[in-house]
């Protein structure tokens, strides 16, 4: 299981050399976190990963400068195909296609002025999750944002908090514990590991 911490610096970028995930953060700290590992038994009724998100049409919205994500921009295959799929808060949240079959998850807030990337493997959506969290040291609670495949209605926290998808997408606010279990309209469950959030002192 990786370990994902909170990086004190203006641009990050973590390549996993399983998967084609990629993090890159502008302005401000970086979020932990590039994908949710599947730790469970998912049983029958995840189907192979789709994004209806993908497939609405564009809006005026939906608009995103290759600007805005720096370096990260050369992940997205087609910058005209995001698509605004959540507003948070001062977040804004994307859905956008990567490249060699891969999916990513953009987080731009306006509160710190930063932008988060996170790619990885489509696949990785079949039972489990393409997310980017932050974590808060102080409190042991991180935020999480992450994008699930159709058909997952419902993400529970290991805490018991109860974050509904629109979209595609989902988030979870002052989350204690690493777990997270997807329910699908099948009635199919999967807990999948999001990895130690905290840097723990050696």
């Amino acid at each position: 299981m990786r370990k994902r911490y909170w990086l004190p610096v203006s641009i990050a970028l973590a390549l996993a050399a399983a998967v084609a995930a990629v993090l890159v953060s502008i302005g401000g700290a970086a979020p932990s976190g590039n994908r949710g590992r599947y730790s469970g038994n998912a049983g029958p009724g995840f189907a192979p990963a789709t994004l209806a998100i993908l497939s609405r049409p564009a809006t005026p919205l939906d608009a995103l400068a290759g600007g805005a994500l720096g370096p990260a921009a050369s992940n997205v295959s087609n910058l005209n195909a995001a698509r605004l799929a959540a507003i948070d808060g001062t977040q804004r949240i994307f859905v956008a296609p990567g490249r060699n079959e891969t999916d990513c998850l953009i987080v731009i807030d306006a509160a710190d002025k930063s932008t988060t990337v996170d790619c990885a493997d489509t696949s990785t959506l079949v039972s489990g999750t393409i997310y980017i969290s932050i974590p808060n040291s102080a409190a042991r609670t991180e935020d999480i944002v992450g994008i699930v495949s159709d058909g997952v209605w419902q993400v529970v926290a290991s805490d018991g908090q109860v974050g509904s998808v629109k979209h595609n997408v989902f988030t979870l606010h002052q989350v204690r514990g690493q777990t997270v279990t997807l329910s699908n309209s099948a009635g199919a469950k999967s807990v999948v590991d999001l990895g130690s959030q905290f840097l723990e002192p050696k």
